[in-house]
């Protein structure tokens, strides 16, 4: 999300391997450790950058594997 605010997208659809990360997200799950619900929170103020934006759940075995090769 920082990287894509950075670059001033204005519309971000990101994927999430985690459905509670997802859920929590979106609103489906309460963000109940203390910790997930500051990562949540600093999530909400991210958002903010964006004019659209979406997080959701794509099962890990759904997942394309994210390569990197030399320039």
């Amino acid at each position: 999300m920082l990287l894509a605010k950075e670059m001033g997208t204005q519309s971000l659809l990101a994927k999430s391997d985690s459905q509670l990360v997802a859920g929590q997200v979106t609103g489906e799950y309460q963000a109940k450790d203390p910790l997930m619900a500051s990562y949540l929170r600093y999530v909400e103020v991210l958002k903010g950058a964006f004019a659209t934006f979406e997080l959701v759940h794509v099962p890990r075995d759904k997942m394309p594997e994210l390569t990197c090769s030399p320039s």
